[in-house]
């Protein structure tokens, strides 16, 4: 069976039907994160050590950075100044509830 060559320009300009193909699970729409025991593979996440330098490790959960502790006992009086003033609990933001009776419209008016 040949094409007829009258037919084949007007089978080429025809337009295919598409077909889009939709892979669904359970983590296509996640809303918090995926929630897995563990993790297939190891991930390089950036460990950050106790005097300051950093190393890229494979971790089992991807993370971006990891922080190890500092030793108090080995650290030296600054360094041991510096972590107390951030373990000290933040000053409180105090709100005050404008009422807006200082609010006067005629200073927004132009002409």
């Amino acid at each position: 069976m040949f094409l007829n060559l009258v037919q084949l320009p007007r089978l080429l300009s025809t337009p295919l039907p598409q077909m889009s193909v939709r892979y669904l699970n359970a983590n296509r729409c996640v809303v918090t994160k995926v929630k897995r025991a563990r993790f297939a593979r190891l991930h390089p996440t950036m460990a950050v050590l106790p005097d300051g330098s950093t190393i890229t490790i494979k971790y089992s959960e991807p993370k971006h950075l990891i922080k190890f502790p500092i030793k108090l006992e080995e650290a030296s009086d600054e360094e041991k100044k510096r972590i107390q003033l951030l373990r000290r609990p933040k000053q409180k933001l105090v709100v005050t509830e404008d009422t807006g009776s200082g609010f006067d419209p005629r200073k927004y008016i132009k002409y």
